[in-house]
Order: C-alpha cells, then sequence, then structure tokens
C-alpha cells in the first residue's frame, strides 16, 4: 500500500508539473508489470497532446504529428468507447484490426504487445487517455494487473482535472496578459 501512495504523490506531482509525467507513468507501468506508459489529452479542435515514459516519447511525438498514428483503429475505438476502468483493448479490436492498425505495428517492432486503456473525460471537454503496455515476450493483462492500474484511476483522474484547470488558467493568463497590451 506504501508503494500506492507513493505512486500517487508522483501522478500528483505531474499534474503540477508536466515533465514529471514521464517518469510518474514509468512508475505506474513498473507497478502493473507493463513496459510502457502514456497519457494523451484529446480536445474536439485542438491537436492532441500527449506524454510517455521516455522510451516511448520519440514515437509519442510521431504519433501527435502523424494522422495516421493518431487515428490509428486502436486510438479511434478507445476515443468512442471511453472505457471508465482499465480494459484490454484487443478485446474492442479484431484480430484484423490489430494485425494493421499502424501504432499496433510500430509499437510491436519495438517489442510492444498486450494494451491496457482508460479514458477519463473531464469537465473541461477534455478526455484524458491512458495506455500502458505489456512486452510482446510477457503476454497479456490479468485481473491483477488490472486492479493494479483501476487501484490508480482515481488519483489519475483527479491528477488530469487539476493538470486541465491549470492548463486553462495558464491559458486565461496568456490571453489577459495579451489583451493588456492591446494584442488579439
Amino acid at each position: 500500500m506504501a508503494m500506492a501512495a507513493q505512486i500517487a504523490d508522483e501522478i500528483y506531482e505531474a499534474a503540477f508539473i508536466p515533465e514529471k509525467w514521464p517518469s510518474a507513468l514509468t512508475r505506474i507501468a513498473d507497478a502493473a508489470s507493463s513496459t510502457g506508459g502514456a497519457l494523451f489529452v484529446f480536445t474536439d479542435g485542438a491537436p492532441a497532446r500527449g506524454r510517455a515514459v521516455p522510451e516511448l516519447q520519440p514515437l509519442m511525438k510521431e504519433f501527435l504529428a502523424n494522422d495516421n498514428l493518431r487515428f490509428s483503429t486502436a486510438a479511434s475505438r478507445m476515443s468512442a468507447l471511453q472505457p471508465a476502468s482499465f480494459v484490454d483493448v484487443d478485446s474492442f479490436l479484431t484480430p484484423q484490426e490489430i494485425a494493421e492498425d499502424p501504432a499496433r505495428i510500430r509499437l510491436r517492432a519495438l517489442g510492444f504487445g498486450a494494451h491496457a486503456c482508460a479514458a477519463i473525460a473531464l469537465p473541461t471537454g477534455e478526455v484524458a487517455m491512458y495506455v500502458f503496455q505489456r512486452a510482446l515476450k510477457d503476454g497479456g493483462y490479468g485481473p491483477e494487473h488490472f486492479a493494479v492500474l483501476d487501484g490508480l484511476r482515481p488519483d489519475l483522474a483527479r491528477a488530469s482535472l487539476v493538470a486541465a484547470r491549470l492548463g486553462l488558467e495558464q491559458a486565461r493568463g496568456t490571453v489577459d496578459a495579451l489583451a493588456m497590451m492591446r494584442l488579439p
């Protein structure tokens, strides 16, 4: 239980200091016997944002810049479903969709297999999506892995809301500063 409290502390730190998300995601991934993890934030009409464990950060940058990856079948399906608890992504895809999904092809090439995902709809209109991956050699997620992830989900939801509100306040501050300088 002490480990969960330490991870929760890291999650809340990351809400206030976005540069800490890779470390927090790594701690969550380790606790859930995962190899990778990422946070995506989707807002209608705005570019997606995201953070990942350090090993996946280059792919995250590519994902955010490349429509073929960002609108992959897995990402689109999870965005539409917005699962409240962590779920096995493969349960919502056909074998053909898994084999042909561009993001999954890239992840398999890096040795990543099964995916667990939860999506959190925020009152700000954004959706925070957490995705964790296991190594191909480690197989799928079991109940014990989902228990760890779902145990941290309330903290992830609250931290996402804090981060979204801080982002909104920062944007408001920027707009106010520009208005004071009489700039549109």
